[in-house]
């Protein structure tokens, strides 16, 4: 029954190998399987627990306020001009109306533990060779978060904490933030990342990116609007998975910085960089243009 919803209100196959259910709402699902519209294998989980309440259910709704996703496995991708594989299941909570919808998807608390994803993505002329960002592969990921879909194709995020290790070597020991998106604009506050020996924090970032921004066929870093403004303690070596001349670089540097984004052309205009010992201090003015372009 539970994947019969599920697979109802996603339009997409959902598997589950085994339920539990107690009468204080509390459900156990072991060997979960999830498949995007291409029938691909999207999400997997030995096993997810979840605080179902109970009032809703006498309306026929399901409405979750709490789960926990061990040994979970992500495969996301996106192919040419297609959307992302995952956008069907952002679109199936967002923007409807839930008087109509079967379930009504309120997670009060996500924990995800011993997680993995991987992410590629190609061009349409084939593959991004050389663009690393295009092929992720995330160990040993850890997630503590309160999501919430709103109406409106509205989207609220606490991330409390996120840490993972990516096969390039990069190791994140702590993200979080806080986020509302809607469809076209988004709002980062509060967002920090500590590397191994680096911690990196901005108070707040605004941009015209937005749920619908997943759709769009053309690169929308060409469209995009942001500001930020940052401030950070880096390790240059935390750093060498990007750039391995780095591994031998272990002064700490002090780095404060405001950027603008717009019309394909990132903007730096008070980037102030020096270190702990009074040997480095220096104020610089930077632009990047074409970003995005081919």
């Amino acid at each position: 029954m539970a994947s019969q919803l599920l697979e109802k209100e996603i339009e997409s196959k959902v598997d589950i190998g085994n339920m539990r259910l107690n009468m204080l709402g509390h459900v156990i699902l072991d060997n979960v399987k999830l498949y995007d519209r291409q029938d691909t294998l999207m999400l997997q989980a030995s096993r997810i627990a979840a605080k179902i309440d109970i009032t809703p259910l006498f309306r026929k709704k399901i409405r979750i306020s709490a789960a926990q996703l061990i040994g979970a496995k992500a495969n996301l991708y996106k192919d040419g001009d297609a959307p992302f594989n995952f956008q069907f299941f952002i679109d199936a909570f967002s923007s409807k109306d839930t008087t109509s919808s079967p379930l009504d998807l309120k997670i009060g608390a996500l924990v995800i533990r011993r997680g993995e994803v991987r992410f590629n993505r190609t061009s349409s002329k084939g593959e991004n060779e050389g663009e690393a960002f295009n092929h992720l592969h995330l160990t040993d990921l850890s997630l503590t978060t309160r999501v919430h879909f709103k109406k409106e194709d509205s989207l609220y995020i606490d991330l409390r904490n996120l840490s993972f290790k990516e096969q390039s070597g990069l190791q994140v020991r702590k993200l979080s933030l806080e986020a509302q998106a809607g469809k076209h604009n988004t709002t980062v506050h509060n967002l920090i990342i500590g590397l191994p020996n680096s911690t990196v924090s901005l108070a707040q970032i605004t941009g015209n990116v937005g749920l619908q921004s997943f759709k769009q066929k053309e690169n929308f870093i060409k469209t995009l609007n942001a500001e930020a403004v940052m401030a950070a303690n880096i390790c240059p070596n935390d750093l060498a998975c990007i750039i391995p001349k780095l591994e031998t670089f272990d002064d700490a540097l002090n780095l404060s910085a405001s950027a603008k984004m717009s019309d394909g052309t990132l903007r730096l205009p008070n980037i102030s960089l020096s270190d702990n010992n009074g040997n480095l201090s220096l104020l610089l003015n930077a632009s990047i243009r074409n970003i995005g372009s081919k």
